[in-house]
């Protein structure tokens, strides 16, 4: 597919990457000369200089002939603007990041009238995963699929854990996975498929494909239990953490957001209703002192440079914070993230790249996880009556390593199979698979 990216930023840069080694036809556009560079240099895509909203930039980037366009720049406007234009070059798929909803709430424009496809909010994607972390205990990740309620859930292995130094075909037998299995483990800064003879090690975290309604009986395989989230802090009175906190208003009793500029932190003393807000800065421990931080349930950390919002971070939980959430863009700090143990990581880019390639990819995907340093895809797809899978035992299909068939939904019903499960036409199977062999899988149900 002939792809456009208006906007070369860290978004930018990422889906680029990402779609170039998937083969498509990929042209950049920026009109930052230095972003543009590193983007020429480092991906093997076209990069075109100049404003994306003039017409003859997009048409020396190709737009009579694109298949798609991507509008990520930093500017809503421009990324409308963009989405405008290439309607009048007839590009059939048109994706643009807006961050301001009011576009759409005020009624006054529909997402047709102003000719985007598909729109994607970054800030409301991370306020509903806040508060499905916050909802679950012990939760350090989800992804969600189109069936109700299925979901994938990581939750980390304690020393506690009845589960550590057990086989995974040994815990099948003990627990009866009927209503879930163990899909992939993140172990050693790596993702990984396992196998029936993988060992479950004590720092290991576990995605568990399950029915929301069973993660009451799955909790105490970890250790896990319910427990009320009565406080949270939030760090960082930018537009993220309003939304945050006023997500948070109505159920949790205890809230406060920290900023240390004045100007915004009177804002959002303004914005929100039942907030407590501290103009301060939130590395400074009197700060943290004042602002509970010892025994607080959750601290959320959402500020925009890199380092400051790690060390905020850090420095909350040192202090006795019992869950850090910390939102960043940045990969080059995941191994410091992993060393000093901060419970969920919420990498912004890798939410948007998720819902870009729900819509462009062949086959129906319903979510992509890309976690730390390996990636994880979850592609939901339909067999067919010429599928290679069918009318076979799974555990004789000679499927790639690395890729497997987490669940069968048939009848409106999941099921979890085993390597005696036999597929048959037009049922629904989520697969499961690394970045590198979801190709290979997904041929397997053409």
């Amino acid at each position: 597919m002939k792809i456009l990216i208006v906007g070369a930023g860290v978004v930018g840069f990422h889906l680029a990457q990402e779609l170039a080694s998937e083969k498509h036809d990929i042209t950049v556009v920026d009109e930052n000369p230095e972003v543009l560079s590193n983007v020429a240099s480092k991906l093997d895509v076209m990069a075109i200089h100049g404003n994306g909203t003039r017409p003859q930039i997009l048409e020396k980037a190709g737009i009579n002939s694109a298949e798609m366009i991507v509008a990520v720049t930093s500017s809503d406007e421009f990324n409308l603007v963009i989405c405008l234009l290439a309607s009048k070059y007839s590009v059939l798929k048109k994706v643009a990041r807006i961050r301001k909803e009011e576009w759409f709430e005020t009624g006054l424009f529909t997402k047709s009238e102003l000719a985007i496809d598909r729109v994607i909010n970054t800030d409301r994607l991370i306020v509903n995963y806040v508060r499905k972390v916050i909802e679950t205990p012990g939760l350090a990740d989800i992804a969600e699929f189109s069936y109700p309620g299925l979901s994938l859930l990581a939750f980390p292995v304690l020393a506690k854990s009845t589960i550590v130094g057990k086989k995974l075909a040994e815990l099948r037998r003990i627990f009866s996975f009927d209503d879930f299995i163990i899909a992939t483990i993140y172990r050693d800064s790596k993702m990984i498929i396992p196998t029936g003879d993988d060992i479950i090690r004590e720092g290991d975290t576990c995605y568990i494909l399950t029915n929301q309604e069973m993660v009451s009986f799955v909790l105490p395989i970890f250790s896990l239990s319910f427990e009320p989230v009565n406080s949270v802090v939030i760090s960082g009175g930018n537009r993220t953490g309003l939304l945050i906190a006023k997500s948070l208003e109505d159920t949790i009793p205890e809230l406060l957001l920290i900023e240390p500029d004045k100007n915004k932190a009177e804002e959002a003393a303004e914005a929100l209703a039942k907030t407590r807000v501290i103009h301060g800065d939130p590395m400074d421990p009197d700060i943290l002192d004042e602002s509970i931080i010892s025994g607080v349930d959750i601290f959320i950390s959402t500020g925009t440079e890199p380092r400051s919002n790690l060390l905020t971070s850090l420095l909350a939980k040192k202090r006795g914070a019992k869950k850090v959430i910390i939102i960043t863009d940045e990969t080059e700090y995941l191994p410091v993230i992993d060393a000093i143990g901060l419970n969920v990581v919420i990498n912004p880019r890798l939410m948007i790249a998720s819902e870009i390639l729900r819509y462009i990819r062949k086959g129906r995907i319903h979510s992509v996880v890309k976690l730390k340093t390996g990636g994880i895809e979850m592609v939901e797809q339909v067999t067919t009556p010429k599928s290679k899978a069918i009318n076979k035992p799974i555990a004789k299909l000679n499927f790639p390593q690395g890729a497997l068939i987490g669940a069968i939904i048939e009848d409106g019903s999941p099921i979890f199979p085993d390597g005696e499960t036999v597929l048959k036409p037009g049922q629904e199977i989520i697969l499961i698979s690394q970045s590198d062999a979801i190709e290979k899988a997904e041929k397997f149900f053409l």
